[in-house]
């Protein structure tokens, strides 16, 4: 029923963004099956920009441009 309301809502040229990506319920499975046009990383990733972090923003950030998501 959320993937059919969200659809509807791209069909309508809404655009849904994935919030805190990375965290909590966030997952690869919401990227394939929800029609998600931006992804927005989690800030705990930004606060503390070690190797680590950049290694995982620079993955996400990757994976949003690979599949179309701005």
């Amino acid at each position: 029923m959320f993937q059919t309301a969200l659809i509807n809502l791209k069909k309508l040229n809404i655009h849904v963004s994935m919030d805190d990506f990375g965290t909590g319920y966030s997952s690869f499975y919401s990227l394939r099956h929800l029609p998600i046009n931006k992804l927005k990383i989690d800030q705990s990733f930004i606060k503390q920009l070690d190797d680590t972090n950049k290694a995982i923003v620079s993955t996400i950030v990757t994976l949003a441009k690979n599949l179309r998501i701005a």
